[in-house]
């Protein structure tokens, strides 16, 4: 989704997975705490990733075994150095995500569960959520929340089971720590189509889902595009 990164309470935010025939997969089991991941969107380049993380081309470059001319493949994924907190953050991202929605009345986005939102959007505790996290009921079939062509499905680090959804408009939704997943990477599904499931069991809390929204490689507030509760 030039997304993600891994989403943790505090997910990390990024949308760019370079995969290209000079990128080379990292080994199982080599995962560096201190990287990051990101998957990548439409039309997104290795400078504005670079420049979006505060990062030299070159070094990210370097990371990924890229060589020149760097070319990007939409969802493939990206190693980001050093960062603790894997999507990009802007001064004025709350600001543009309200004029990015302001439009959007017709765009309205369904709820992927029905639970109550625990982990809200921004900032908060001195740590940037890019996404909310809900509560939901274990066993509980999680939703598209619009029609699109699945981007990712499967494993990212920190995240778990992730599904990522590209919608039009440059709008992309994501689903992480899910316990099944059944879509796969090209397939079209439709609004409110079952992309997966939370986990079956649990101790006594109850199973959560970390839902984020992107739009133009933007991380922006779901509430201000998810349709009303019904």
């Amino acid at each position: 989704m030039g997304l993600i990164l891994a989403l943790t309470g505090c997910v990390k935010r990024g949308s760019d997975w370079p995969v290209t025939s000079t990128v080379q997969e990292q080994p199982k089991g080599a995962v560096d705490p201190n990287t990051a991941y990101h998957v990548v969107t439409k039309d997104e380049t290795l400078s504005g990733i670079a420049r979006e993380y505060g990062i030299e081309i070159q070094e990210l470059a370097s990371l990924n075994r890229m060589e020149k001319p760097y070319k990007l493949k939409e969802g493939s994924r990206l190693m980001i150095p050093k960062v603790s907190n894997p999507y990009p953050v802007k001064e004025n991202d709350n600001q543009k995500d309200e004029a990015d929605t302001e439009d959007r009345s017709d765009s309205k986005l369904a709820w992927p569960i029905s639970g109550n939102v625990i982990k809200k959007f921004g900032t908060g505790d001195k740590v940037r959520k890019n996404g909310i996290v809900l509560e939901g009921d274990y066993g509980a079939k999680v939703k598209a929340a619009a029609a699109g062509k699945v981007g990712h499905a499967g494993e990212i680090p920190g995240l778990g089971k992730v599904v990522l959804i590209d919608h039009s408009d440059r709008l992309v939704s994501v689903y992480a720590q899910l316990n099944e997943i059944s879509v796969s990477v090209g397939d079209h599904v439709v609004r409110n189509q079952v992309i997966g499931s939370l986990p079956e069991s649990g101790n006594n809390k109850k199973p959560t889902l970390y839902f984020e929204v992107r739009s133009h490689a933007r991380p922006a507030n779901p509430l201000k595009f998810l349709s009303s509760r019904p």
